[in-house]
């Protein structure tokens, strides 16, 4: 699947100013499908660490010199890592919190290799009250569900994506107002995540995308434990289940839970965009340049990850979509 970063990730090698990446997203939305299609086409040499499956590369980052790394990572993984020609992946990094300490290393001693990291739930590390977040030494890229141009380019469609980006009023849309209309009801239903849509793709048919659209919610839900040692797990399960029915309006802590303190709803609403799972939409008054200096902090609306996990979650599914 094209995805619009891989551009940016171009751009990233190519800088003469490239400091080591991250790049952040919710869980399952194609971040290490993208590292590694980047990395085979662009290097010579692609070497992958996963933290989850590979914890014993986890004590090659208890020194936090870049060349005794790299010397452990080389050993352990029997291979040579060569600047300019390799990159080097570290996945599921917020597995192992000493390789993100280490990256601003990297930028200051290594500054010719490629070094992208990448996980779930990063931004719990990194606010986390012990932990020094390496500033102004790492970039970051955030990674979502496909957008409708992803999804049409995913279909084969890119004429039509181009068409579609080149659009003036003054443009006759007829003969592919009933082609796009159909396309953007089946991305309605389907949403953006790699999963499912590649499901449709290779299969042509809704069967089974219920399914998995129910399976990648169940394991946002099984991530709520990694959140934090005192998290109240009940309360959050509330809110995640409540809160889509509340999308396009002001939330009102009230609606989600009147016997529930407001601080506590609001505690779970903050951790839940922390994951990336939802996003606030504050409102500005609209009153002046700049928009953020206005911005309204207890007044804001609620998106969800994706349109189709949206849906899905409150009940509607492919009989929905195809009567």
């Amino acid at each position: 699947m094209e995805r619009n970063l891989l551009k940016t990730l171009q751009s990233w090698k190519n800088s003469t100013h490239r400091k080591p990446l991250i790049i952040h997203g919710a869980r399952q939305v194609g971040k290490s499908w993208l590292v590694e299609h980047f990395g085979r086409s662009e290097f010579e040499q692609l070497l992958t660490i996963n933290f989850e499956l590979q914890p014993k590369y986890c004590s090659c980052f208890a020194s936090l010199d870049p060349k005794e790394i790299i010397a452990g990572i080389e050993l352990n993984a029997n291979a040579t890592i060569m600047q300019g020609s390799t990159l080097l992946f570290l996945d599921e990094i917020q597995a192992c919190p000493g390789a993100l300490r280490s990256l601003r290393y990297f930028y200051e001693n290594i500054p010719d290799l490629h070094v992208i990291a990448a996980g779930s739930l990063i931004e719990f590390l990194l606010n986390a009250d012990d932990f020094s977040h390496p500033v102004g030494r790492v970039s970051s890229y955030y990674l979502n569900p496909l957008t409708y141009g992803e999804f049409l380019s995913a279909c084969g469609e890119n004429k039509l994506r181009t068409f579609l980006q080149q659009l003036s009023l003054s443009s006759p849309t007829d003969p592919v107002h009933e082609k796009c209309s159909n396309l953007l009801r089946t991305y309605f239903y389907l949403g953006g995540m790699p999963e499912a849509v590649a499901y449709w793709i290779s299969s042509g048919s809704f069967n089974q995308n219920d399914e998995i659209l129910q399976n990648l919610l169940q394991n946002y839900r099984n991530d709520f434990g990694k959140y934090g040692k005192k998290i109240n797990i009940p309360l959050l399960e509330k809110v995640y289940t409540r809160a889509p029915a509340q999308v396009g309006a002001r939330l009102k802590y009230v609606n989600v839970d009147e016997q529930v303190a407001s601080r506590d709803i609001r505690s779970a609403v903050d951790l839940l965009s922390k994951a990336q799972i939802m996003h606030k939409i504050h409102a500005v008054p609209g009153c002046g340049l700049p928009l953020g200096a206005n911005i309204k902090d207890r007044i804001f609306k609620l998106l969800f990850l994706d349109i189709g996990l949206l849906q899905n979650s409150m009940g509607i599914g492919k009989e929905t979509r195809l009567s």
